[in-house]
């Protein structure tokens, strides 16, 4: 037989592995696994543990790994129950004790089968391989399936020290090299197939028990009632006679039979001049519900935007067996599609044979809401504040707009009962049923709109400074303010010097706020200087010609001062004067309308001497008498 290196180190260490148990076979396939060709990832189920293949309690690492596309060494140690199919891609199957599947089991082109000693492999399905199969001594396996061996005949190699048992008529079989040891031309202890002392594999050479001749059946051998299977052998023999329950059955003298009713069902014929009885078919016509191994999980389903979840297809979860039924119906009830509340619904599965033998399981749909509610805050609000307060109550917010799919539970805030000055932020929250909760905000804006008042100080009256026309440093007092929410400041555009008369000084108050308000104070600066004057010469002038007074005579001109201005200087003189002495009074009078006077003396001389001429002579008559 044609071996590597590689594999002849991994068989060595496999057989000695069969004979181990325990802590001491783990470190022994820890050394097998350091001759291996390829390195995988591993995963190893617990010593002498008896469990399912999807259980993570059945495994060391305490997860189960895949049944599908299986990229890893497996080794088995315990008891490991698969049900369902099993597939490799990469990795290698290791037995040390036992596996049974359910189902079907497919290496991939680049996994290997190993069995160790003592160690079982069940396939209650079909069994599929490429590559590199070895069965020690004492190994058994048996597939009761279809058996193929994929690619090219020389492609991997079958290493067969134990049992082997096939249950497949028609096995698809290599014969290249590496498949010495899968070679039954003779019957030998190495080969059985299930209900014979041996195993017997079709085309391959003579066989024992009429060589070729076998029990075919049409279909499965355990059916519901009304079902049927044909039981057949070869053509070529003669003198047909079938058998029920070792009683032979009356006109079934051909090379078929059909069977409808339980029984052990076997032929006898003869050949070359000999009777032969080919082993016994079991046929069970069943009334057993089917079993249903696996149903499906719980689940837990989020509600929609009507507070509703639709049932999912779980069927696929279903895993259930009939003892004659391989095509089972299974439905659900509330079926996919429907829609459900929330809280717990249960889901009962239904598992229905040809017959309608009917088995049931139960699974939990639980349905929360998981949709957080929505809410929109009222508009923001801007008031005044209360009349003389610094606050606002009673505000009017408005309504927040909510929504959830399950129901609104409760909508509050956080408003306080009296607003202060300002911008204040109003949460806003809802919660659904179901406890969730979500926000908004809102700005509620109190405003100030009382003004502050003022009273400005008393009016105010001072003289002028010495000398000037103005007045400075003057005790202006002190305004008198108040406001609801605070004074900021009080101001007023007082000058640092006063002019003459009346200033109208505005005083203004601000509050906090930015609001304004005034008063008015009258400043009166007075003007109590008198002005000075001084006449001018005294002036004698001699009479006009012919006249005994004198005009447009010449006075001269007062000097005036004054500290605010001279307002007008005035004299009392006459636009003629008499002969002799006259008194000129000047007067000057400012524009605080204060006066003061100066004399002048004008003298008008007679500069002129009198004229006389004597009268007429005058001639009168006496008095009468």
């Amino acid at each position: 037989m044609k071996r590597n290196i590689i594999y002849r180190k991994k068989y060595l260490l496999f057989q000695l592995c069969g004979r181990l148990t325990g802590i001491a076979r783990i470190l022994v396939f820890v050394l097998l696994t350091s001759f291996m060709q390829y390195s995988f990832s591993q995963e190893t189920s617990l010593d002498n543990h008896t469990g399912n293949w999807t259980s993570n309690s059945t495994w060391v690492s305490g997860t189960a790994p895949d049944t599908t596309g299986l990229n890893i060494d497996i080794n088995i140690y315990g008891l490991v129950n698969r049900y369902g199919d099993l597939g490799f891609n990469l990795g290698d199957l290791y037995i040390f004790d036992t596996l049974v599947i359910y189902g079907n089991l497919d290496l991939g082109n680049n996994s290997n089968l190993y069995l160790g000693s003592g160690a079982i492999l069940i396939v209650k399905g079909d069994y599929s391989m490429w590559n590199k199969v070895d069965v020690a001594n004492g190994g058994v396996m048996v597939v009761t399936g279809n058996w193929e061996m994929l690619g090219a005949d020389d492609q991997g190699s079958f290493d067969n020290d134990g049992l082997l048992y096939i249950f497949d008529p028609d096995p698809d079989l290599k014969t290249g090299d590496g498949y010495e040891d899968f070679d039954c031309t003779e019957p030998v202890d190495s080969c059985q197939q299930y209900g014979y002392d041996e195993l017997i594999i079709s085309g391959i050479g003579e066989f024992f028990l009429g060589g070729i001749y076998k029990i075919d059946t049409s279909g499965v051998t355990s059916f519901c009632p009304g079902g049927s299977v044909i039981l057949s052998t070869e053509d070529t023999a003669s003198n047909y006679q079938w058998y029920k329950d070792s009683i032979a059955i009356s006109g079934e003298i051909t090379y078929s039979y059909t069977a409808i009713s339980t029984g052990d069902y076997y032929v006898e014929f003869d050949l070359v001049g000999e009777t032969f009885s080919l082993s016994a078919v079991s046929v069970t016509v069943d009334t057993v519900a089917p079993e249903i191994t696996s149903c499906a999980t719980d689940k837990l389903l989020s509600a929609d935007a009507s507070c509703q979840a639709t049932v999912p297809d779980l069927i696929g979860e279903i895993i259930a067996t009939d003892n004659c039924d391989v095509s089972l119906t299974i439905t659900q009830s509330p079926v996919a599609g429907e829609l459900i509340g929330l809280g717990v619904s249960t889901i009962t599965f239904f598992v229905t044979d040809d017959v309608l033998n009917t088995t049931t399981c139960t699974a939990d749909l639980t349905v929360t809401d998981t949709l957080v509610p929505t809410i929109t805050a009222p508009a923001d609000v801007s008031v005044n504040n209360d009349p003389g307060e610094c606050t606002a109550s009673g505000v009017v917010l408005g309504t927040a707009t909510t929504a959830d799919n399950c129901g609104v539970a409760s909508t509050t805030n956080d408003a306080p009962a009296t607003f202060p000055l300002g911008a204040t932020t109003v949460t806003w929250t809802v919660t659904d049923n179901a406890g969730l909760t979500d926000s908004a905000m809102q700005t509620v804006t109190v405003l100030d709109n009382e003004v502050p008042t003022i009273t400005a100080p008393a009016d105010v009256s001072v003289n002028n400074d010495p000398g000037l026309c103005t007045a400075s440093g003057i005790d202006l007092g002190t305004a008198s303010t108040a406001d609801n929410c605070g004074v900021a400041s009080t101001t007023n555009d007082a000058p640092a010097t006063f002019p003459l008369g009346a200033t109208i000084v505005t005083w203004t108050v601000t509050d906090n706020a930015g609001l304004t308000d005034s008063a008015m104070q009258t400043v009166t600066v007075l003007d109590n200087e008198v002005p000075t004057i001084t006449a001018p010469a005294d002036v004698s002038v001699n009479n006009d010609l012919g006249e005994c007074t004198a005009s447009g005579v010449a006075l001269g001109t007062a000097s005036t001062a004054d500290n605010c201005g001279v307002a007008s200087t005035t004299n009392d003189a006459l636009a003629t004067f008499p002969p002799g002495a006259t008194t000129v009074t000047w007067t000057v009078t400012d524009n605080a309308g204060l006066a003061d006077s100066a004399m002048q003396t004008v003298t008008v001389l007679d500069n002129e001497v009198p004229t006389i001429t004597a009268p007429a002579d005058v001639s009168v008559n006496n008095d009468l008498g």
